[in-house]
């Protein structure tokens, strides 16, 4: 029997201040931008090398689609 495991590992952004991906993700996810991140998170504030990566990763979640909630597929079911 073969087994295949999966690692989701998650990439440093900001070393500095020990910043994962899946941080900056979920901040973009609910609609902010970098400046917004930077003043909660303090990425890119000491030595600033993480920013164009952290801008990037950024971008490319304002860059999906939004899906749409339960909530909004059940009310738009209803209309």
């Amino acid at each position: 029997m073969i087994r295949i495991c999966y690692i989701m590992v998650t990439m440093y952004v900001c070393i500095c201040n020990r910043l994962k991906e899946d941080t900056i993700r979920s901040l973009a996810q609910e609609g902010l931008g970098f400046n917004e991140i930077q003043a909660l998170t303090g990425c890119s504030s000491v030595c600033g090398s993480c920013r164009e990566f952290a801008e990037e990763v950024i971008l490319s979640v304002h860059a999906r689609p939004q899906q749409a909630s339960s909530l909004q597929v059940l009310a738009g079911n209803a209309l």
